[in-house]
């Protein structure tokens, strides 16, 4: 049987893992073949991030369900599950990862010199609905205003040969060269590496009180 504190992360994000890990939580990352909506037919970012994370959470339950293994733990005794997803937006427009490299470095110029926002949403629950009427849920949209520093075309296309931007949302992450992008940063900064730890926290203790069990060390 599988540890009763562990909680299970429905993403492949290393970056999450790490986060949460910080926490003391005891974490088991499973790799959801998530399929995700466009932000491009999105004219509000705040929709469209509440729209991600409700699709990761319906896939999530589907896929746990589907695997036998994981659902009959998750029937004895109840286990903690979380999805999250990272959008970045200037304005109304979403910019999303970069599927090649002058994407990456359009995005990057676009950003250069100015503030944008960056939606990180989770959703939090308890997979076995039979140990409650109503099942514990948490779900939360935390925004944070990143400024950028004016960047110079040289130092895009040295970040962008790093390799970091491309499996980022806005072509960036606060990971090595990255941090040298930020001229200042207005609100969570766990949440722009991809969790608001501060929001993810308060939930994991009021989980730990419905559950009357440990979930953080």
């Amino acid at each position: 049987m599988r540890p009763k504190n562990k909680v299970f992360l429905a993403s492949g994000s290393p970056r999450r893992l790490e986060l949460l890990q910080n926490l003391g939580c005891c974490v088991a990352q499973i790799k959801v073949p998530f399929l995700e909506p466009k932000g491009s037919n999105y004219k509000d970012p705040l929709a469209f991030m509440k729209r991600c994370v409700q699709d990761k959470h319906d896939q999530a339950v589907a896929f746990l369900q589907s695997k036998k293994e994981i659902h009959n733990d998750f029937e004895i005794t109840g286990q903690l599950a979380l999805v999250a997803d990272t959008i970045v937006a200037l304005g109304s427009e979403v910019l999303g990862k970069p599927a090649e490299k002058i994407e990456a470095f359009e995005t990057l110029k676009k950003l250069s010199g100015r503030t944008h926002e960056v939606f990180t949403g989770y959703s939090l629950w308890i997979t076995c609905a039979k140990l409650s009427e109503p099942p514990f849920f948490r779900t939360k949209t935390v925004v944070t205003k990143v400024k950028f520093k004016t960047l110079n075309e040289k130092f895009i296309c040295d970040y962008i040969r790093s390799g970091e931007p491309m499996d980022k949302a806005g072509s960036y992450g606060l990971q090595s060269m990255g941090l040298q992008l930020i001229d200042s940063i207005e609100g969570s900064y766990s949440g722009v590496m991809g969790l608001p730890l501060a929001e993810v926290l308060q939930d994991l203790r009021a989980a730990e009180t419905f559950l009357g069990r440990g979930v953080l060390s």
